[in-house]
């Protein structure tokens, strides 16, 4: 068993591109490449993403809207919009050329894309005095399904699964090797981490999982008597 951990749960595997799996394998590095550089240009137009420009955050002042009884993902999103380095790289616009359409366990883009928005509404406008995140809900229930209805539900889990799908969008592996992590053989602990580390980042690369990931060791005490 590894000690690695990664706290985010995998979505529901969807189509890489409009490929199968089985024609996914067959293409080439290039060709793999080329096909996200399309994909790439085609979500960039549908979410006009050429339009803006980087810019830093102003307000912030604005509130989100509750979709039936759904302030658990309005409370997830206000605490993660308030992460001020995130907030500024994605208002920044340092992920754009990042995107990773051809994951099938992301939202091909998608959901990274509707987060910029969010946060431009609650950052930079100043009209509104609350968003409603209707897009959010509506990109992830389509990996989670959990949250399809307007039921209360837990933040936290919200909140892992939506760094999960930005992680993905985000994920600089177009096509991900298998790999299998180190067993633990006596080395000291942050050299057994830092092994393994470099082992997940063949998998998972991207600035979500190199800042909100972690490793840990697991202990068990048992009460004396």
């Amino acid at each position: 068993m590894s000690w690695f951990s990664n706290p985010f749960s995998s979505s529901k595997p969807k189509s890489k591109g409009g490929l199968s799996a089985d024609e996914f394998k067959k293409l080439t590095e290039e060709e793999i490449k080329e096909l996200n550089e399309k994909q790439l240009k085609k979500i960039k137009k549908d979410f006009m993403l050429q339009e803006f420009q980087p810019e830093e955050p102003k307000k912030g002042i604005s509130g989100i809207e509750n979709i039936g009884n759904t302030c658990f993902m309005g409370s997830a999103l206000q605490c993660l919009s308030n992460t001020e380095y995130l907030t500024q790289y994605m208002l920044n616009l340092e992920w754009a050329n990042d995107i990773n359409t051809l994951n099938s366990l992301g939202c091909q883009g998608r959901m990274v894309c509707e987060y910029y928005m969010l946060l431009r509404r609650l950052w930079l406008s100043k009209k509104e005095k609350y968003v409603n995140p209707k897009m959010i809900k509506k990109q992830i229930q389509k990996s989670f399904d959990q949250f399809a209805g307007y039921d209360q539900q837990d933040s936290q889990e919200f909140l892992g699964h939506f760094l999960d799908l930005l992680h993905e969008d985000l994920n600089l592996v177009l096509r991900k090797p298998y790999v299998s992590f180190e067993d633990y053989k006596g080395q000291p602990l942050g050299d057994f981490g830092g092994l393994n580390w470099k082992i997940h980042q063949k998998r998972e690369n991207s600035m979500i999982s190199t800042r909100y990931s972690h490793s840990y060791e697991p202990a068990v005490l048992c009460a004396p008597g």
